[in-house]
């Protein structure tokens, strides 16, 4: 079963730095400048949603908009686990090697959303996700 998109709402955002396509659907936040941009910080982190499109590779940080899935169910790029439909994510931080990709979400962190379609497997698998709207303690 393919991962799909349903209703979600996606916007366009200044991009705070150069996407390539490995990074397509993975989970981004926004930046004190604005810009949206790989999880820049260590723990609990609250992504703002999915990456949707790309940057070109000579764009320079804050000059190109770019698509970003922020509610709905929308594709999510996973990290290698077992999560599951019916199973919450989060998304890995800088700190990590899994960072932008869906996890499991950690004592008193943040919820990013749950798995509708699908199972993470092997790294790189795209999911289908409802994305929550707001920070959520995990369950």
């Amino acid at each position: 079963l393919m991962a799909y998109t349903e209703s979600a709402t996606i916007v366009s955002i200044v991009a705070g730095a150069t996407f390539s396509s490995g990074d397509l659907y993975k989970l981004v936040v926004v930046d004190s400048s604005g810009n949206v941009v790989l999880p820049n910080t260590t723990g609990n982190v609250l992504p703002i949603g999915s990456l949707y499109g790309r940057t070109s590779t000579t764009a320079s940080a804050g000059s190109q908009a770019v698509p970003v899935a922020i509610s709905g169910v929308a594709k999510v790029q996973m990290a290698a686990s077992t999560l599951a439909a019916g199973g919450y994510i989060a998304a890995g931080d800088s700190g990590s090697t899994d960072k932008g990709l869906g996890i499991a979400p950690t004592t008193d962190g943040y919820t990013a959303g749950q798995i509708v379609s699908g199972s993470s497997g092997a790294l790189g698998r795209i999911v289908s996700v409802n994305l929550f709207t707001g920070p959520l303690s995990t369950p």
